[in-house]
């Protein structure tokens, strides 16, 4: 049970998604939390401005054990992989969609590239982390899907690097005819983005004993929670910084005195 308590003006936990809003399986313990993040690029709806990554997610990065550069700063990998974090895409489909997209993944991949400096476990293989992306049609409200498939941690499970991972994005929304549209191009982008986020394992692992139920569960499962806080110091300490500067609000559902939380992860 974790029994720490936000002070005031202080948060003590990253708010993460719950099964809250209409947000369920899929969304749910796998992003910060909308209604608080909304414009941040690891949230669960892409946001139809700016989806900007912020130092938490850098920061949670950096409590699942890699080095990072919280500027964002590094110079590409692929011009030293020897030396660097190297992400490498494979991917799938037709010539035509090859021609269309695999460069937005490239670009993905070098965006990502610029926060990591190394692993948790290894680093300067040729290729560090190898995505294997494709497209797939689905006149459903899914833009895509990913996750690691592949990677290394600890006995303890408290560290995490990726070495292969799968992104799988929908046709039914991004056409190489509408990726003419500068802001659909845009949303593609960030979309990507998105989901070599989650390859590299923001919200699909979670360090053991970092992430916590708030409250009583919403249902029959021990694990449905409305709301989770992730306690990993890191991404805590840059929450905290950029509820100072007003960027955003501390957390919605703070623990009354007494009340604890239900370890998860």
């Amino acid at each position: 049970m974790n029994t720490n308590q936000p002070s005031a003006g202080v948060a003590s936990y990253v708010p993460v998604q719950g099964y809250s809003n209409g947000f369920g399986a899929g969304s749910a313990m796998g992003h910060w939390d909308e209604s608080i993040f909304g414009s941040e690029l690891m949230t669960p709806r892409l946001n139809a401005g700016a989806n900007n990554l912020s130092s938490i997610s850098v920061g949670l990065l950096n409590d699942l054990g890699y080095n990072v550069d919280y500027s964002g700063s590094l110079s590409g990998a692929s011009s030293d992989p020897g030396r660097r974090f190297n992400i490498s895409i494979s991917f799938s489909g037709t010539e035509a969609n090859r021609q269309t997209f695999e460069s937005y993944f490239l670009e993905a991949a070098s965006f990502w590239e610029r926060y990591i400096y190394s692993g948790a476990f290894t680093n300067g293989d040729s290729s560090d982390l190898t995505i294997y992306a494709s497209m797939f049609y689905s006149e459903s409200l899914v833009l895509g899907s990913a996750g690691p498939t592949a990677g290394l941690t600890n006995t303890n499970r408290t560290a995490f690097q990726a070495s292969e991972g799968v992104v799988n994005l929908n046709s039914y929304y991004y056409t190489p005819e509408s990726l003419r549209d500068p802001t659909r191009s845009v949303a593609f982008t960030a979309t990507i983005r998105h989901e070599i986020g989650h390859v590299l394992g923001i919200g699909t692992f979670w360090p053991n004993g970092s992430l916590y139920g708030v409250g009583e569960p919403t249902s029959t499962s021990s694990s449905t929670f409305a709301d989770y806080a992730f306690i990993g110091a890191n991404a805590v300490r840059e929450y905290n910084a950029l509820i100072t500067d007003n960027t955003y609000s501390a957390p919605t559902s703070l623990l009354a005195p007494g009340e604890s939380n239900t370890a998860l992860r």
